[in-house]
């Protein structure tokens, strides 16, 4: 009786090794696939280039459609190309900072940005951001987002895929809290000497 249990407890313990081992090549092949570590998301928002690049350039305005922004603070105060920007974020449920580098600044055209995590944070990541905005006449912007992360420290690499996925989901989501407020805005009226809304 006690033998038979012993070999039932060690098949059982052997059935669940194997199966955590069958979970994290899964796991480490899924990390390195093609594409891991790559989102991408698009959106059309109905006002026009200039104004929805304002809720890019007003840091205030910025932190209510970026959700994991808390604070965000801009070396001279001014975005432009090579701007240091020093965020506080909350991504997994603690508080943590982050440097940002703008690579590019192209007003209601083009912002790209690296992220980085920590150094000194043992499952740290690097973030490639481009936010693309293409003006589509009529007074309507596509937005869109594509973003390349690359995870460092054995448990962010297994898990990779979970936050692709989850990265996925909250730049969806950021962009539809962006529509969302540019369009809760009055139609800014157009620069002085520019088409007005129809013309092209």
């Amino acid at each position: 009786m006690m033998r038979s249990a012993l070999k039932w407890l060690l098949r059982v313990a052997v059935a669940a090794v194997a199966l955590v081992s069958v979970l994290l090549l899964a796991l480490f092949f899924a990390g390195h696939r093609e594409g891991a570590g790559h989102n991408q998301a698009a959106i059309e928002i109905a006002r026009p280039p200039e104004q929805v690049f304002a809720h890019f350039n007003d840091l205030d305005k910025f932190k209510k459609w970026v959700t994991y922004v808390k604070e965000i603070r801009v070396d001279g105060g001014e975005l432009h190309e090579g701007a240091k920007i020093h965020v506080v974020s909350d991504v997994t449920g603690g508080l943590t900072v982050m440097d940002e580098e703008v690579l590019a600044w192209e007003p209601a055209r083009r912002v790209e940005l690296r992220i980085q995590s920590p150094p000194d944070e043992r499952d740290g990541f690097v973030e490639h951001t481009v936010y693309s905005l293409d003006d589509l006449g009529g007074g309507h912007t596509r937005v869109a987002a594509v973003i390349d992360s690359t995870y460092r420290g054995a448990r962010s690499r297994l898990l990779e895929p979970y936050k692709t996925l989850s990265t996925q989901k909250a730049i969806e989501a950021d962009l539809a809290r962006l529509k969302a407020n540019v369009e809760a805005e009055p139609l800014a009226a157009a620069p002085a000497g520019a088409p007005s809304v129809g013309e092209k």
